[in-house]
């Protein structure tokens, strides 16, 4: 039956016709607005993963050549070596992401430039350590003078990464702004609708209503496309903080909190432990069991590290455990003195070695640090810190492996002498710990 339109019935329907064009061009837009900020968004935070990425290959051959100066031990330069194609794999990576960006493209070419430098010098140390053409105050200078580039390093990339946080905020608003305007526009179009098609007659009332239930649903899978995309974005800042393999914090988020943990012991006059594990030779059973095999290992010690921190038997429980690289973890005590953390320490080491392993024993070297607030000569800086902590970590390794030693011998022989003074200050540094 053909329909005739009034002539009071045709302005409306033209008004409707043109909301819902209108409609049309503001929902595309607003959808290719969203796609674009997404696209930026992975962008941005492929980029802080491959910076993660560079970072952690210059820290594991800086690493890689202090235990070799150290001991004078090839095996040490393993990480070396392999850090080697993952740095060149990263700078390649962020060439290409900053392609289209000439601000970050000269921030890279500065950072290319000190990860070049910093690799030359570690090259040309392990050569004349080789050589035996060194003497201790020429190691001093190049390690001091390694320690300068990596300085270098970190602003270069921090000033990267916060460039990125900038953008990924930038964004972040932008489609919060597209999607309360969409929603704004989807709302007045409605009421809009409702009141055109009480105008109209009859039979173009159902058609308009048929419409109206259509662009209902696209409002509505709209609106759940702006959730989904608002949890990715929320899953991926948590992911930017974990270790993807073992969901531990990883490198980044372990720096910045044994940052915030240094400065407020140093504020508060506190205790401070930091405990670096490195699983035993994990290289070795990589070569003999395979990757796969290696990553259930790194699973199950983190899961030991993080049940035995903060479920299992120590009962404060630890404020952070992390991955840092590789094969190698850490765990931050505040308010934990020498004794305490030694104590904390052998436990893990522990809980470890006494996992049913299914492949072959697994056990971890441990290497302890701890900030006292009644040194004289306190450490000034958590990278000094950490420093310290590795060096004993070292120690540890050098020494037989499978064991954990103190920066300061003595927590180590009060431990032993007194196991049950030792618990006692374990038990009240807990219970302190969740008074306060």
């Amino acid at each position: 039956m053909e329909r005739r339109i009034t002539p009071k019935v045709r302005p409306a329907f033209l008004a409707a016709l043109l909301l819902l064009s209108g409609m049309g061009f503001v929902s595309y837009r607003s959808t290719q607005q969203l796609v674009a900020a997404q696209r930026a968004v992975a962008r941005s935070y492929q980029l802080v993963k491959e910076l993660q990425a560079l970072h952690a290959g210059l820290a594991d051959a800086q690493t890689a050549q202090r235990g070799y100066l150290l001991t004078g031990q090839t095996r040490y330069l393993a990480p070396y070596q392999a850090a080697v194609p993952t740095i060149d794999k990263s700078l390649s990576a962020l060439r290409q992401l900053t392609a289209r960006d000439p601000q970050q493209q000269r921030s890279l070419a500065r950072l290319q430039r000190l990860s070049a430098q910093q690799m030359a010098l570690i090259h040309t140390t392990i050569a004349l350590k080789r050589q035996k053409r060194f003497s201790p105050q020429a190691e001093a200078a190049r390690i001091d003078e390694g320690k300068a580039v990596m300085d270098g390093v970190r602003t270069a990339l921090a000033k990267m990464e916060a460039q990125e946080d900038r953008r990924l905020l930038g964004h972040r608003r932008q489609a919060e702004r597209t999607a309360d305007q969409t929603m704004r526009l989807i709302i007045l179009a409605s009421f809009l609708g409702v009141a055109l098609v009480a105008t109209v007659t009859v039979s173009i009332d159902r058609e308009v209503a048929r419409d109206l239930a259509q662009r209902r649903r696209a409002d509505e899978e709209r609106a759940l496309a702006l959730e989904e995309l608002q949890h990715a974005n929320e899953r991926l800042a948590v992911l930017a903080a974990c270790d993807g393999l073992t969901g531990l914090a990883n490198h980044r988020a372990f720096h910045e909190r044994l940052e915030a943990e240094f400065q407020r012991a140093l504020r508060e006059r506190t205790p401070l432990s930091l405990l670096l594990l490195d699983v035993d030779r994990f290289k070795q059973f990589n070569d003999t069991f395979g990757h796969l095999a290696g990553d259930e290992v790194l699973k199950t010690v983190a899961w030991r590290l993080e049940h035995e921190a903060r479920g299992g038997n120590i009962v404060g429980g630890a404020d952070l455990v992390a991955r840092i690289g590789g094969e190698e973890f850490a765990v931050v005590l505040p308010q934990t003195d020498a004794v305490a953390a030694w104590l904390v320490a052998e436990r893990l080491r522990t809980a470890i070695e006494s996992w049913l392993w299914t492949k072959r024993a697994v056990t971890v070297s441990v290497g302890v640090a701890t900030l006292a607030p009644a040194d004289s000569h306190p450490i000034t800086s958590s990278s000094d810190f950490f420093a310290a902590a590795d060096a004993v970590l070292y120690r540890a390794k050098g020494s037989g492996r499978n064991r954990v030693i103190h920066a300061d011998d003595a927590p180590e022989l009060a431990a032993r002498e007194n196991p049950s003074a030792a618990a006692a200050t374990v038990l009240e540094r807990s219970f302190s710990q969740r008074a306060a």
